[in-house]
């Protein structure tokens, strides 16, 4: 039997090493520490799902995916808080930039959209297939969406 290969996304490795000790039996994972990698690594395997953090605010400036430049004009010229935006946001630019490449791989959200219901019916709808589970679900809780994307 073989594994479903999924690409995790993220600025650290809380999430490749807990996925890989928790939910190795069923899945096998691959690391990405940022958009422009997780867009090479899709462009040279097969991934049936993406397991995306939604904040990289470990990432440096040169990593973000996003147009800074007007991002910075929307803060007054603000470059820091510029930055920042994108660094908290920088899930959301990786799934734009995952489907602009044209990969409709299914995306899971590490985030918790359940004050946020207008931004993630926005997202769903524009970005799918996607779903999110909280920043602090736990193991069967992932593998279950993981699971339910991939069959979909």
């Amino acid at each position: 039997m073989s594994l479903s290969r999924v690409l995790v996304v993220e600025d650290g490795f809380e999430y490749i090493n807990r996925s890989q000790q928790w939910m190795g039996d069923f899945f096998m994972f691959e690391r990405a520490g940022s958009g422009i990698e997780a867009l090479t690594l899709l462009r040279d395997g097969e991934f049936e799902a993406v397991y995306l953090d939604m904040n990289f605010h470990r990432s440096p400036e040169d990593e973000l995916l996003g147009d800074l430049e007007s991002i910075c004009a929307r803060f007054g010229g603000d470059r820091r808080r510029a930055i920042d935006f994108l660094s908290i946001h920088q899930g959301a630019y990786i799934l734009a930039a995952i489907r602009g490449a044209g990969f409709m791989t299914p995306v899971l959200f590490s985030y918790d959209f359940e004050s946020e219901t207008n931004r993630w019916d926005q997202l769903s709808a524009k970005y799918g297939p996607v779903d999110w589970v909280g920043d602090n679900a736990g193991p069967d809780k992932v593998r279950e969406a993981l699971a339910n994307l991939i069959s979909d």
